[in-house]
């Protein structure tokens, strides 16, 4: 792979299906060359039993990889 692109989407439950529609075409349409590293911040709120709605997605585009994290943890490494 040639092309490998940092991607990050932050979300919440209420968001969860647009952004896993996102999603999908980014990799449906993406170059064979490219590897795609998703990072989808959320917050202490997020109801982790629906992530599996995303992290279906990895199984079925292998030129991926779907990291969850907080945002505010995200933020203060990236800060720091």
């Amino acid at each position: 792979m040639k092309f490998h692109i940092p991607v990050v989407f932050s979300t919440d439950n209420n968001f969860l299906i647009p952004t896993a529609v996102s999603i999908t075409s980014m990799l449906a349409h993406a170059h064979q060359d490219t590897f795609y590293h998703i990072y989808i911040l959320i917050d202490e709120l997020f109801d982790m039993s629906q992530k599996g709605i995303i992290d279906n997605l990895q199984k079925g585009y292998q030129k991926c990889r779907i990291e969850w994290r907080l945002g505010d943890v995200f933020f203060q490494k990236l800060l720091s």
